[in-house]
Order: structure tokens, then C-alpha cells, then sequence
């Protein structure tokens, strides 16, 4: 697992100087299929995770997450965890890292869930809320922060969850010109690439693909939604629970 981080942050300082060279990039956009319909300067213009997030009300999504570390002399050390989020008009449940999580919307009461039963924690709603945008921004709608680039180009489409998605990745080699070049000089001993593949109806990144290597080792580190559900889902089954309140034995 160490070795996994040491890849990622290569992957971090790469991305950070992509970032840093926009300002000498070729204006010549490589994308410009939108997902909003606004092109006012003629760039990638992907939706923001606000948008993305509002567009989701009702569904389920389940997202298996994968890291695997490579040495040339070590076995693949792999790590898998799953998330999954559902909503619907009444409720929403999340879990999280094996904490369940539902929230009963007409009270804004959170509880806290177990196998036969669901804890009052209160009602106050703003964790419960933020661990939420966080699954929107770290996963289902990760690719947003880079709606003001044009570092990706766009490489086919995939079939994710059931449904078409269009794949978008950059890597060094795909940026070309002077940036492929100064990348090249810089990254003699280290590769890296990185992929998003997105369903255009509902603006929801199914899937994300970084790998790269450094020195002989590398890394890798997948998530992909294999589980997608778009409209109203039965969240009964925690509604139904028993509640216990942590309250009542004080």
C-alpha cells in the first residue's frame, strides 16, 4: 500500500503541473461535446457537482473501489471497499466505509443503521449532508473541477452499469506539442494516465481508471459503479426498522 501512495502522489504533482501550464496550452479545444449545452468560450464546459448532484433525486448506485500496488519484486497488493447511496421522495441511505447511514427527509431525523435496528444520532442533518457531497464530488461527479480545461481527449465509449458512457482520459502523450515535451523531459522514469467515463444523459461519472509507475513500481486505483438504478427506489426495509434512542438510558 505504500507503494500505491508514493504512485499517487507522482500522480498528484504531475496533475498540479498540468494545471500550472494552462495558461501556455494550445487553444485549440480538444473537446467539445457538452453535457449542459453551454459553450460560451468554446470549452469542455462539463457540469458542476451541484448540478450533477440536483439531477440525482431519485435512484441507487453502487460504487466498488479498487486500489492495487505493483513492485518487481512484491506480489500485487490489492484493497477493494464498496459505497452505495440511494434516495428516493421520502428518504435517503447511504453506507459509507461500513457505516449505514438513513435519513428520514419529513423530519430531517438521521439514524444511524444496524442489522435489526436504526439508532436516533438527531436532527441535525449537515454531516449526514456533507458525507453525501462527498460521495458526489470524490466519485460521481469527480471530473467536474476540471470543467475549465482542455487537457482530455475524448476515447470512445464504454458500456458501465448497463448504460453508454463516453470516455475521456490525458496523460502526457495525449496533450501534445511543447506540453507532451517538457512533460517528457521531466518525467523520464514515470508515466501516468487517468480516465472518466461519463454517462451524458444524467452527467454521472460511472467510472475512473489512474495508474502510473515510477522507478519499476507502480499503482493503480479504479472505481466503477456497478450497480445504477435512475428513478424512485423502495427504501422501506430501513424505514421499517425499530428505532432505538441513545438518549433514553440516560
Amino acid at each position: 500500500m505504500k507503494k500505491l501512495i508514493l504512485i499517487l502522489v507522482v500522480l498528484a504533482i504531475c496533475i498540479t503541473m498540468l494545471f500550472a501550464l494552462t495558461a501556455c496550452k494550445d487553444p485549440t479545444d480538444k473537446i467539445n461535446d457538452l453535457l449542459n449545452g453551454n459553450d460560451e468560450e468554446n470549452d469542455i464546459d462539463f457540469m458542476s457537482s451541484e448540478e450533477i448532484q440536483n439531477n440525482f433525486t431519485k435512484g441507487y448506485v453502487k460504487i466498488k473501489v479498487t486500489s492495487v500496488s505493483t513492485t518487481e519484486t512484491e506480489e500485487n497488493q490489492s484493497d477493494v471497499y464498496y459505497i452505495i447511496l440511494a434516495e428516493n421522495d421520502t428518504a435517503i441511505y447511504y453506507e459509507m466505509t461500513d457505516v449505514k447511514v438513513y435519513i428520514d427527509k419529513a423530519t430531517s431525523s438521521t439514524y444511524l443503521v444496524d442489522e435489526d435496528s436504526k439508532m436516533f444520532l438527531g436532527t441535525d442533518t449537515d454531516s449526514a449532508e456533507a458525507s453525501i457531497g462527498s460521495i458526489f464530488s470524490t466519485y460521481l461527479a469527480s471530473y467536474a473541477e476540471y470543467n475549465d480545461t482542455d487537457f482530455f481527449s475524448k476515447n470512445g465509449t464504454a458500456t458501465i452499469a448497463g448504460r453508454v458512457c463516453t470516455k475521456y482520459s490525458y496523460s502526457p502523450t495525449s496533450l501534445g506539442g511543447a506540453l507532451s515535451e517538457l512533460l517528457g523531459s521531466v518525467l523520464t522514469d514515470s508515466t501516468f494516465e487517468y480516465s472518466y467515463y461519463i454517462d451524458e444523459t444524467t452527467g454521472l461519472c460511472l467510472k475512473f481508471e489512474a495508474s502510473g509507475s515510477t522507478e519499476g513500481e507502480g499503482g493503480s486505483f479504479t472505481w466503477e459503479v456497478t450497480n445504477l438504478t435512475i428513478g424512485d427506489v423502495d427504501l422501506s426495509e430501513y424505514a421499517d426498522l425499530p428505532i432505538e434512542n441513545p438518549y433514553d438510558e440516560i
